[in-house]
C-alpha cells in the first residue's frame, strides 16, 4: 500500500507527441519528441507506430511513412546514464520498439528529449498518419521504478502529415493570371491615355 502511495505522489510524466509537417517523398527526414515530468525512472520501453502499424499487425490497413531508425539515448535523460546504451530493433515498416536500463542502482530525472526518430516518405506526395506512443499494437511506451513498476504517465499521441508541394502545373496558371492582369491594366491605361474624356 504504501508503495503505491509513494507511486501516486510522484509528479506524472507527460508526453505531448504534437504534429509534425514532413517534406512529400523524402527519406531520413528529423522529428525529436520531449518528454517532461520524469522522477525517478531506472528503465523505458520505447514503443512508436505510425498510423495502425501496416503491414507487421495483423487487420492493419493503413499505408504510410516508414520510421527508418528511433534513438533514445542521443541528447536524452538516458545519455550520461545507461547500462550499455539502447536494445531493440524494428518491429515492422511502421513500428519501431527500443529499451534502455540505467547504471545499476541509479535512476534518471527532469524533462528533456524522448527519442529522435528519422521518417521516411519516401512514395508519399501527402497525407496525414497518427503518430503514436501510447495507441500502439505493442506497447505503450512506459518509464520503470529500479524496481520495474511502471510510472504513471499521460501521453497524448500526435500526427505526422505532409503539405504537398505546388505543382508546375499551378504555377503556370497562376504566371498567366498576373499576365493577364498586367495586360488587362496596360490596355486602359493606352486607351485612357488617347481619349482622356472617354
Amino acid at each position: 500500500m504504501l508503495a503505491a502511495t509513494s507511486l501516486s505522489l510522484r509528479a506524472q510524466i507527460t508526453i505531448e507527441v504534437g504534429t509534425f509537417q514532413l517534406l512529400p517523398d523524402t527519406p531520413d527526414q528529423t522529428v525529436i519528441l520531449n518528454v517532461a515530468g520524469v522522477s525517478g525512472a531506472a528503465a523505458l520501453d520505447f514503443y512508436v507506430q505510425i498510423a495502425d502499424g501496416f503491414p507487421n499487425v495483423q487487420g492493419s490497413t493503413i499505408d504510410g511513412p516508414n520510421i527508418a531508425s528511433v534513438d533514445i539515448i542521443a541528447g536524452t535523460l538516458f545519455e550520461s546514464n545507461n547500462d550499455g546504451g539502447q536494445f531493440g530493433s524494428g518491429l515492422g515498416l511502421q513500428q519501431q520498439y527500443r529499451g534502455v536500463l540505467t547504471i545499476t542502482d541509479t535512476t534518471v530525472s527532469g524533462s528533456d528529449v524522448l527519442a529522435t526518430l528519422k521518417i521516411d516518405t519516401t512514395g508519399f506526395t501527402d497525407g496525414k498518419w497518427a503518430l503514436n506512443l501510447k495507441d500502439v499494437h505493442n506497447g505503450p511506451t512506459t518509464f520503470y521504478t529500479p524496481t520495474f513498476q511502471p510510472l504513471p504517465a499521460n501521453i497524448t499521441d500526435g500526427f505526422i502529415s505532409i503539405v504537398p508541394e505546388p505543382t508546375a502545373f499551378g504555377l503556370v496558371f497562376g504566371v498567366l493570371g498576373m499576365g493577364w492582369a498586367v495586360c488587362r491594366r496596360l490596355g486602359r491605361e493606352a486607351r485612357s491615355s488617347r481619349c482622356p474624356g472617354c
